[in-house]
């Protein structure tokens, strides 16, 4: 059990429980909607039985997280199969580890201008995703940030993003145009290997970037050059 977690005195078609200091969750049977309210850093969360978070023992299709959370928790979502839309309000500015991994019903997200972090594996295995637009501010595309959303065709990488990590766009094989801007210093191992369908273009050849990086690209461009892999 988690800290300062309980589900004690959930009712049975709107389940309305504690979770953490000052923080509740409720869920609509009828609806699948789970709203999670109250201020501060949601928390984080494993993946298994012991330490998961409570409403993967329902089937979540909506959540909505109000105004005054701060961060989505570690694997907050992990699982939820059937989760086809999220809400995320502004004060938002960290989205955990895994906090939408394997969500394969989810459609589309929107990111809010705050968010400042994402970390590894946050929408890792989105398979209905199908565009992600990352706020100006961000600087790391993690690991596996968005490794096997298969039906992503379209990702807006902000010219703030200094650094793409390791298979952060892995086998997205329905991507097709991606700009990675001028202020990049380094792509990481397999960052868009497989991404078959995707004209990548580099604002900057200085860029560095491992050799298997754009294993599997269509093609790489910069400016009026262009080089076929």
């Amino acid at each position: 059990m988690l800290d300062g977690f309980s589900i004690k005195n959930c009712f049975n078609s709107l389940h309305r429980c504690i979770l953490g200091e000052g923080m509740e969750w409720v869920f609509d049977e009828d609806t699948g909607v789970v709203v999670i309210r109250g201020n501060g850093p949601m928390p984080d969360f494993g993946r298994f039985l012991k330490d998961r978070s409570p409403w993967r023992d329902v089937t979540v299709r909506f959540a909505r997280i109000e105004e005054g959370i701060t961060s989505i928790g570690n694997n907050a979502f992990y699982g939820c199969r059937s989760l086809e839309g999220v809400e995320i309000p502004s004060t938002v500015t960290r989205i955990g580890t895994g906090a939408f991994h394997g969500c394969v019903s989810l459609e589309s997200i929107d990111i809010p201008a705050a968010v400042g972090t994402i970390d590894p594996f946050a929408f890792y295995k989105c398979k209905l995703l199908e565009e992600v637009v990352l706020p100006e501010g961000l600087e790391v595309i993690p690991n596996d940030a968005f490794a096997l959303c298969k039906k992503l065709v379209s990702v807006h990488i902000p010219d703030t993003v200094r650094r793409i990590g390791n298979h952060a766009f892995y086998e997205c094989s329905a991507l097709e145009d991606a700009v990675v801007p001028e202020c990049t210093e380094f792509i990481g191992p397999a960052a868009f290997e497989n991404c078959v369908s995707l004209t990548l273009t580099l604002k900057n050849w200085d860029t560095r970037f491992d050799n298997t990086a754009f294993q599997g690209v269509r093609e790489v461009v910069h400016n009026s050059l262009s080089r076929e892999e």
